[in-house]
């Protein structure tokens, strides 16, 4: 992901078929994108449930992804809409706990989302009929959602509950994100773009289309 985001950013500085300048106002530009470096990701990878160390852990996710509507209000300000989307599944494997009936040794497995919606101002500080650099920031609402699934016949048995999973993924329901970054244009209306900052992901970058 790393290598194809920076790939972009190289094939986007060499098309010379644009010929206006990127940025405009009373224009409008949909993005749509992936990240890589995600913080909560990492947490729930490297997290061990409350009372034991002895369990093997596998862990797969999507995203973040990232979908973006930007307007022109004037030369240099842009308003829009960030949503940005991530989820992943972990399977905590025990190796000595057992299930209650102790039947076989526990399995638990904790599903993950999250989506933030944010109002977003972006300041774009340079014109240029290819390259269009600016700086961001969003604020709005973050949605999280956390499902426990286990062998366990005793449903009230569940050690991904414990605040050593759950406190790190849900401390707080307001989102902020603070970028950098630019678009590149190919044509006059299809393009990409690459962000850096405090987000759902440390980099991102996708497709732009112009309109």
């Amino acid at each position: 992901m790393k290598n194809y985001i920076i790939y972009t950013l190289f094939l986007g500085m060499s098309f010379l078929s644009a010929n206006a300048q990127v940025f405009e106002s009373s224009k409008h530009y949909v993005s749509i994108g992936y990240g890589y470096g995600s913080s909560a990701q990492t947490m729930l990878r490297t997290t061990t449930p409350a009372l034991t160390d002895d369990v093997d852990i596998k862990a797969s996710f999507l995203g973040p992804v990232f979908l973006k509507y930007e307007y022109g209000i004037k030369d240099n300000y842009g308003i829009g809409i960030n949503v940005a989307h991530t989820s992943g599944t972990i399977n905590y494997n025990f190796n000595s706990i057992y299930t209650s009936d102790s039947s076989a040794l526990l399995k638990e497995k904790g599903k993950w989302s999250s989506t933030t919606f944010l109002l977003r101002f972006n300041y774009h500080f340079a014109k240029g009929d290819r390259i269009d650099p600016y700086i961001g920031m969003g604020v709005g609402y973050r949605k999280d959602s956390w499902k426990v699934e286990s062998n366990d016949p005793d449903p009230e048995r569940d050690y991904l509950s414990s605040p050593s999973t759950s406190i790190l993924v849900f401390s707080q329901k307001y989102a902020i994100d603070m970028t950098i970054g630019s678009r590149f244009m190919f044509t006059e209306k299809i393009g990409a773009y690459v962000e850096v900052g405090i987000a759902k992901a440390v980099i991102q970058g996708g497709l732009t289309a112009k309109f």
